[in-house]
């Protein structure tokens, strides 16, 4: 593929005997390709993702005059499997997103939040 003069090779043979450096530098390129096509997770079953009509939305937590309030914020979902939800568009990585109570809430409706849980995969 590539003609590289004798040192070279001789340095990429070296590089390609230690195993755990070789392996290493392919996670890492492969991580970091992941990341960059990755798209926000929400887990559905704690039906974060409430829908209308063809759209779909969730409640953020945005700071209010008196505290933290219900912010009704407009998402484009992507594809839905294994009990999560991809978020395209509307929301950032680390909003912070109401998971219960959904049925009784309201836009600007006054909030607590509690300790944030990450959702763990089952095998």
């Amino acid at each position: 593929m590539f003609n590289f003069n004798p040192q070279t090779q001789k340095k990429l043979a070296r590089f390609r005997k230690i195993k755990l450096g070789y392996y290493s530098f392919i996670v890492l390129g492969l991580m970091l390709s992941l990341l960059s096509v990755a798209e926000l997770l929400v887990n559905s079953r704690a039906l974060a993702v409430q829908y209308e009509g063809a759209g779909a939305f969730v409640y953020r937590i945005a700071p209010g005059q008196n505290g933290s309030t219900a912010q009704r914020v407009e998402v484009e979902t992507g594809a839905v499997e294994n009990g999560f939800v991809e978020i395209l568009s509307g929301i950032e990585a680390g909003d912070r997103i109401v998971g219960s109570g959904l049925n009784r809430i309201q836009p600007g409706a006054p909030v607590s939040a509690e300790a944030q849980t990450r959702p763990s995969s089952s095998a």
